[in-house]
C-alpha cells in the first residue's frame, strides 16, 4: 500500500504525543485534586512508592532490551512497509511499558501524596520524550536507502 509522503512519521508523532498527553493530564489532573482535598492514605507509602519506582525502573530497562531486540530483526533487503511495521510495533511497546509505569506512579500519587511518587512518573514522561521517534532515528533503524527516504519524507 502506497503511503503518503510524511505520513508514517506524522502517524508516529500523533500516537507519541497521545500517550505523553494522557500521561502528563493525569499528572496535572492528580496534582489539582491533591492540592484541593488533602485525601491521602500515607500508609500505602510503605508499599506503593517502592512499588512504583522498581516498577519504573524495569520498565525503562525491559522497554530498552525488548525494542532493542524486536529492531535487530529489521533487515535491509525486508520491504519498507515490513520494516515500518517492525519499527511501530516496538516503539508502541516501548510507550506502553512506560506509559503503564508512569501512570502507576501518578496513581500513587494521588494515592499517597508521595513526592517520591510524582517525581517518578514526571522523570517517566520525561524519558518518553527522550524517545520520540525522528527522522534521523527512522533513516538509523529503518535503513533507509536515498529513495526511501525521499518517499517518506520528501
Amino acid at each position: 500500500m502506497e503511503q503518503k509522503q510524511g505520513t508514517y512519521y506524522f502517524q508516529l508523532n500523533i500516537l507519541f504525543f497521545a500517550m505523553m498527553a494522557g500521561a502528563f493530564m493525569l499528572a496535572l489532573v492528580a496534582a489539582l485534586v491533591l492540592k484541593s482535598s488533602e485525601t491521602t492514605n500515607p500508609e500505602l507509602e510503605n508499599i506503593l512508592v517502592p512499588l512504583c519506582v522498581l516498577w519504573a525502573v524495569g520498565a525503562v530497562v525491559a522497554a530498552d532490551r525488548l525494542v532493542r531486540k524486536q529492531l535487530s530483526h529489521i533487515r535491509q533487503d525486508q520491504p519498507l512497509e515490513t520494516r515500518q511495521a517492525t519499527f511501530r510495533s516496538a516503539f508502541i511497546l516501548q510507550l506502553a511499558l512506560l506509559e503503564g509505569a508512569a501512570l502507576f506512579a501518578i496513581v500513587s500519587y494521588m494515592l499517597t501524596g508521595s513526592t517520591l511518587a510524582i517525581i517518578t512518573g514526571i522523570a517517566l514522561i520525561g524519558w518518553m520524550s527522550v524517545n520520540r521517534p525522528s527522522i534521523a532515528r527512522l533513516e538509523k533503524y529503518l535503513m533507509l536507502t536515498s529513495d526511501e527516504k525521499e518517499a517518506l519524507f520528501g
